[in-house]
């Protein structure tokens, strides 16, 4: 019974943070202030009630129109807070309630925004690093209320490898091709110091697995080119994600195999 509470709780807490992201997603690259000024309406410029706010209900009840001008709100809103939900979640079911859960939480909220703000700008501002350092200090702390069931021991030398390896990598890559952005380079370091060696080597091979799979079809269609410039940034998130969640398990049953 406390079980299904806690799985309540993290889902409500997720969406209610997913609609304050949506915020920051929409008014970082516009450079409005996010927390001055009450939500609006970005077609007719309306002032929100508190009706019309309400995580995900609030699309449905108002059937995806404003309920000012008509205009229809698209449904990204309530995907990324059904996403929230569902990785706060995730993170619960398996980190249990501990301050572990906490500090992932934390980190999958900024891989939502540092994801959909690359994919919708191809930019990826400095200060979503700093936020990753802060976290990455934090999952250090909390790491030993969950090492004792790891597979892969994530020490302090294995993070200093993780960041210096891979993005030391990347940057080497980035100087010499430029095929790299430096946005990608600083996230994957920063990752490094979160994830140690192992999970964030599986961050960049994934990341780029992702990227190819989701490539072909629009390249067999002619809609891109070999030469178009990729955001990367949004399938490194889906791959850090998954490496926080899932890529000590994941790893494992791979070993496992031979």
């Amino acid at each position: 019974m406390v079980n299904i509470f806690c799985y309540v709780m993290f889902f409500l807490y997720g969406i209610s943070i997913g609609s304050f992201l949506n915020v920051v997603i929409y008014r970082l690259p516009l450079g409005i202030p996010i927390s001055k000024g009450r939500s609006f309406c970005p077609k007719c410029n309306h002032t929100l009630k508190a009706a019309d706010l309400v995580p995900v209900f609030s699309w449905l009840f108002l059937r995806a129109k404003c309920r000012y001008c008509g205009d229809p709100i698209s449904k990204r809103y309530p995907t990324f807070e059904l996403l929230t939900g569902i990785m706060f979640v995730l993170c619960y079911a398996v980190y249990g309630l501990s301050w572990y859960t906490v500090v992932g939480c934390a980190l999958m909220c900024v891989l939502i925004c540092v994801a959909m703000i690359d994919y919708d700008t191809m930019i990826v501002f400095d200060r979503w690093h700093f936020i990753l350092l802060g976290i990455a200090v934090c999952t250090y702390l909390a790491y030993p209320q969950v090492s004792g069931n790891a597979f892969l021991k994530i020490d302090l030398l294995g993070r200093i490898i993780g960041a210096v390896a891979v993005g030391g990598g990347l940057m080497i890559v980035a100087l010499v091709t430029g095929g790299v952005g430096y946005g990608d380079v600083k996230l994957l370091t920063v990752t490094g110091l979160i994830l140690g060696w192992q999970l964030n080597l599986f961050t960049l091979l994934l990341g780029y697995v992702l990227a190819a799979l989701c490539m072909i079809k629009p390249m067999l269609e002619k809609k891109v080119k070999s030469k178009t410039e990729v955001p990367m940034v949004p399938y490194f998130a889906i791959s850090c994600a998954v490496a926080f969640l899932f890529g000590d398990r994941i790893i494992h049953w791979y070993l496992s195999l031979f």
